[in-house]
């Protein structure tokens, strides 16, 4: 089962577009290096980015860091130049569902955003504005940032809970006891498996 959820990524020595991963021979003294925080909602691990001539050419756990990395964080690098990844903002142009879109400005995005928000509490009064937040790394920078910026508009409908810490913890607690638990050690003692998403 492990094998076969690693081959498509991990084991296929080709880049996003088919061609074979370039083959330099170099030393570490020739990378630049960059450390960050992984954005996917696990434990948040520390990353260090090696960057060759403007390239990212490879992610690892930074030296010291308590946990190995898993597979979705250190596959950045096929992320980054991955030929669908988005880099523009994108206008629907046709019904829900229908997957037509246009590329758009970022000016041409952000007085859409205001010219909805501005009409949203025009009509509905800010109630019609609503504010998710969570707890992932990404969302501990945009909660105060977001709740500033809707509150200087005069506020928002909130969320109750959590859909992912909710989840999370309705799970540890019976199973493990523990709400904050890196059980990825003992995987090779596990009976059972259970593996979801993409």
């Amino acid at each position: 089962m492990g094998l076969s959820s690693l081959v498509p990524t991990f084991l296929t020595l080709r880049q996003a577009n088919g061609s074979p991963l370039p083959r330099v021979r170099l030393k570490q003294t020739d990378y630049q290096t960059f450390r960050s925080t992984c954005a996917m909602e696990c434990l948040h691990c520390n990353l260090t980015a090696y960057v060759w001539k403007d390239r990212l050419m490879k992610i690892e756990a930074t030296k010291g860091f308590n946990v190995k990395c898993c597979l979705r964080g250190i596959s950045r690098t096929k992320w980054v130049y991955h030929p669908l990844r988005l880099t523009q903002p994108l206008l629907r142009t046709g019904e829900k569902g229908e997957g037509k879109f246009k590329p758009i400005t970022w000016d041409a995005a952000l007085d859409l955003i205001e010219k909805n928000i501005r009409e949203t509490i025009a009509t509905e009064g800010n109630k019609g504005l609503l504010l998710t937040a969570a707890s992932g790394n990404m969302d501990s920078i945009k909660n105060d940032m977001a709740k500033a910026f809707f509150d200087y508009l005069g506020g928002s409908t909130k969320t109750a809970g959590s859909l992912c810490c909710a989840a999370v913890t309705a799970a540890m607690m019976p199973m493990v006891g523990l709400r904050y638990a890196d059980t990825r050690d003992t995987i090779e003692d596990s009976r059972y498996i259970l593996c979801w998403g993409e």
